[in-house]
């Protein structure tokens, strides 16, 4: 199963005028979704989704979003979702949130989450992590959470995952697109899945890089 996780940055656009943020937002959406065709990615997950905007694409008609005062976190997949959930992390500014849904296959179900973490404060970040495995340990499913973490020290994140018996990962910096120089967009997930491939890519449509992971087990393919 190929997981790909891409901050839309929908909040820079958030200065222009109605109309124009209408065209900005729609313009980047379709630079997003030709890109999504020249990959073979199963399910992809955003953050900082504008909430006007409609989340269409074609080829990804099973789709999860979670409001977050005004720029949402969502799920797209190629195959069904099931027990959909998440919430926008107490006490949190803008877009910051957690999204969950189990993607099926023949193999079974992975429980797949989005995430957009504070901005600021580690300590909120740390919590927020927590909070987020803790919702989606009730299913019993493997996990792999993806998103923008706002956290660039993989030594710290490496340390809030462990506790939850979890793996994190990233194919390296992902922040800002041109010239990264910061990992931002991470990924962890249960010591039962395991990562192929990991892969950042310039979408061209944001400030952050897209990351996509080739995740294989016993219970995914």
């Amino acid at each position: 199963m190929r997981i790909l996780s891409q901050n839309l940055a929908h909040g820079l656009l958030s200065w222009l005028p109605p109309a124009r943020r209408e065209l900005e937002i729609a313009k980047s959406m379709a630079v997003f979704e030709k890109f999504l065709t020249s990959t073979e990615v199963d399910v992809v997950c955003v953050q900082e989704l504008a909430s006007e905007a409609p989340l269409s694409l074609r080829e990804f008609p099973y789709v999860h979003r979670v409001p977050a005062r005004g720029s949402d976190v969502a799920i797209a997949s190629r195959r069904p979702l099931s027990r959909q959930g998440g919430c926008p992390f107490p006490r949190a500014g803008v877009g910051k949130a957690v999204a969950w849904a189990s993607v099926v296959d023949a193999h079974g179900a992975v429980r797949v989450g989005s995430m957009h973490l504070a901005v600021l404060s580690p300590f909120a970040r740390r919590h927020q992590l927590a909070h987020a495995v803790s919702v989606a340990e009730a299913s019993g499913e493997p996990i792999f959470l993806v998103g923008d973490t706002n956290e660039p020290r993989a030594r710290v994140f490496d340390a809030w995952a462990r506790p939850h018996g979890l793996v994190a990962g990233e194919p390296g910096p992902s922040f800002p697109a041109a010239l990264p120089a910061l990992r931002l967009d991470r990924a962890i997930y249960s010591e039962g899945l395991r990562v192929k491939e990991a892969k950042s890519h310039n979408t061209k449509m944001s400030d952050h890089r897209a990351v996509m992971f080739e995740v294989w087990g016993q219970s995914v393919a």
